[in-house]
């Protein structure tokens, strides 16, 4: 008797183009804010032992600038006529002095960093879900493409849809390049949510919240907040959970309004590759 053939495996399903792209969109929102949070978790987790470490050394540092023979005259006095004092200065307090400027303006530099990367997060996943609501239902573009002009021998020799296609990828192809809020505008224009709605428990999207995030960024990129605290947006746990949410906010627009939903397996295998 012939063994038994093993079984083979159903072939996946193929999976529409725009549901594909949406499952992508999920996928890399997780992954990109795992991976930028764990940086920045682990860096907070040693911050004790970096200032221990640095107080360490900036103690020495300054025992040396006025102790150790090689640094003698290096500083000037503040008041050379003044009887020279026998009282050694608080060379720890120096140095915890000083460990504290250093690792203030590097943590700063931390969150200014943790918020660019959540940004262009943010923005990649906006942009994405309008590719899908073009691939999904390109004629809700039609009001957006309504003064859009087309040559008359461009009209003639194309097809309607194909044509509209044509116009929104150029229209994507600008939008790209414009801010988080304009291309957030755009979702909303095309998704149409209620006043309120909201597909997560205790959560809400806040225009304002999101519009300070975008200041923020728009003060880190151009110099004026380099190196200091934020001060428009916090980066908390608290702040960044909120934004990974206001993505999957983002993504459950697409749900709510054309009814694509995340695969597992799909997202799964999005995922992976991703690792």
């Amino acid at each position: 008797m012939a063994p038994a053939m093993p079984a083979v495996p159903a072939p996946m399903p193929s999976v529409p183009e725009a549901s594909q792209l949406l499952n992508e969109t999920f996928a890399r929102l997780i992954h990109a804010t795992s991976v930028v949070s764990n940086f920045r978790t682990t860096l907070l987790a040693v911050s004790p032992d970096a200032d221990k470490h640095l107080s360490s050394k900036l103690t020495d540092l300054s025992r040396d600038l006025f102790e150790a023979p090689e640094w003698e005259r290096l500083l000037v006095p503040i008041d050379p006529t003044a009887p020279k004092s026998t009282k050694k200065p608080d060379y720890a307090a120096l140095g915890k002095i000083g460990a504290k400027a250093m690792l203030g303006t590097t943590y700063a530099q931390v969150d200014a960093a943790t918020l660019i990367f959540y940004h262009s997060i943010l923005d990649g996943v906006v942009f994405d879900c309008l590719r899908v609501t073009a691939l999904q239902a390109p004629r809700d573009w039609e009001e957006d493409l309504a003064n859009v002009q087309v040559g008359l021998l461009e009209a003639r020799d194309q097809a309607y849809d194909k044509l509209l296609r044509a116009k929104i990828d150029k229209r994507l192809e600008t939008l790209e390049r414009e801010s988080l809020l304009t291309k957030v505008s755009k979702l909303l224009a095309r998704c149409r949510p209620e006043h309120g709605w909201s597909p997560m428990y205790d959560y809400a999207y806040d225009w304002r919240r999101i519009e300070k995030f975008d200041d923020q960024r728009h003060e880190i990129v151009h110099g004026a907040a380099v190196g200091k605290p934020l001060t428009l947006f916090l980066v908390t746990d608290e702040s960044l959970f909120y934004l990974l949410r206001t993505g999957m906010f983002f993504v459950g627009l697409i749900n709510m309004r054309y009814g694509l939903q995340i695969d597992p397996h799909v997202w799964s295998a999005a995922a992976q590759r991703m690792a």
